[in-house]
């Protein structure tokens, strides 16, 4: 899994007015993001509303992705469902493609899960779909927290899991897991402190507001790894920057504010996401694009 660092961008799953796919937009911002140098793509997580769709709606939109992306970059498609049954199919799935490793959420909505009910939800589908398994820790949508020394036991017990997506944006948060696994358990996160975390051994990002600016967040990555690191605290200061006028305009738009970002970027997007969300008003469209041109992003009329 070696592979899989750096910038995993979530890519977000555009759809037509009634709800539906929209597939060659889904490649045209997915050749977007390859070409502004993302190492690898997270498909259908929270952002990709893979759990806002239909089963076959995600399977098709993994199929039009892979098949469009060629094996440019790798791929992790996120399978997790509330049900054990559902994820696997979904997982045998994603290893039918050829992608290089699933995600899975644990199963949520009955968010009174015990440790052992985790545990065996994962531990099935480890074992039945057999492929590399990324956990997806998002405790706000699973309904509980995997704490360190449970990720500890859970990767012990699961050996197809190599790491984690830590969906929370804490340094030290993520850094009581680096200390907690062994070496080789890969961690990523810190859309906000990429530059320190990477230096203690965070293996990349998988954050969705970095989406209209893959170009940033790649040359933030290649700073990191060629050691400049002055270059490379700049850069993280425009994502700073951009990130918290993007955070303080979701409170009132949700993810219509990271739609919005995508079109200023040139991408006709009819519908984002599959759920009505309040569309930006005028001005504060305009705080948007003012915000994103400030650290250089280049923006579309």
């Amino acid at each position: 899994m070696e592979t899989i660092k750096g910038i995993v961008m979530p890519i977000m799953t555009p759809f037509r007015e009634d709800g539906e796919l929209d597939e060659s937009m889904g490649c045209e911002i997915a050749d977007f993001l390859i070409d502004g140098g993302v190492h690898a793509l997270f498909l259908l997580g929270s952002f990709g509303q893979g759990p806002a769709m239909r089963t076959e709606q995600r399977k098709r939109f993994a199929e039009v992705i892979v098949e469009h992306t060629r094996g440019r970059v790798p791929i992790v498609l996120h399978v997790g469902t509330a049900d054990v049954f559902s994820t696997v199919d979904l997982g045998l799935h994603a290893r039918s493609l050829g992608c290089e490793a699933i995600a899975v959420v644990g199963p949520y909505y009955y968010s009174d899960h015990t440790e052992f009910e985790i545990t065996e939800h994962y531990r099935e589908v480890g074992s039945r779909v057999g492929m590399p398994l990324m956990v997806y820790h998002n405790p706000p949508y699973s309904g509980y927290d995997i704490t360190p020394p449970m990720m500890l036991r859970l990767r012990e017990q699961v050996p197809q899991i190599f790491g984690m997506k830590y969906s929370a944006d804490s340094l030290d948060g993520a850094l009581s897991y680096v200390n907690q696994m062994p070496a080789d358990f890969a961690i990523y996160g810190l859309a906000s402190g990429l530059m320190p975390g990477a230096l203690y051994g965070i293996r990349g990002t998988i954050v969705p507001t970095m989406i209209s600016f893959p170009e940033l967040a790649a040359s933030l990555w290649r700073a990191l790894e060629e050691g400049k690191l002055e270059e490379a605290l700049a850069l993280q200061k425009k994502v700073n920057e951009i990130r918290k006028t993007m955070r303080d305009l979701r409170r009132q738009y949700g993810e219509a504010v990271q739609c919005e970002a995508v079109r200023l970027r040139g991408f006709k997007v009819k519908r984002f996401p599959r759920y009505a969300t309040r569309p930006l008003s005028p001005e504060d469209r305009e705080v948007l694009r003012a915000a994103m041109q400030t650290v250089g992003i280049p923006t579309a009329g």
